[in-house]
């Protein structure tokens, strides 16, 4: 069963849930997620892109 390491999407959630909730740094946040996942590097760039194009929107 898929634990989450490997869906950008559900990544992306759980960061813009620490965003908000705990006011974590978007950078910070993102890196420690992608350190702590086994993300292809295609998936590393659309979680980043979802987390940031959130953020920005």
């Amino acid at each position: 069963m898929d634990n989450g390491k490997t869906n950008p999407r559900w990544l992306a959630a759980q960061i813009l849930n620490q965003i908000i909730e705990k006011e974590a740094f978007a950078d910070i946040a993102l890196d420690k997620t992608v350190r702590e996942s086994s993300l292809s590097a295609l998936n590393r760039a659309f979680l980043t892109e979802l987390v940031y194009g959130s953020v920005k929107y």
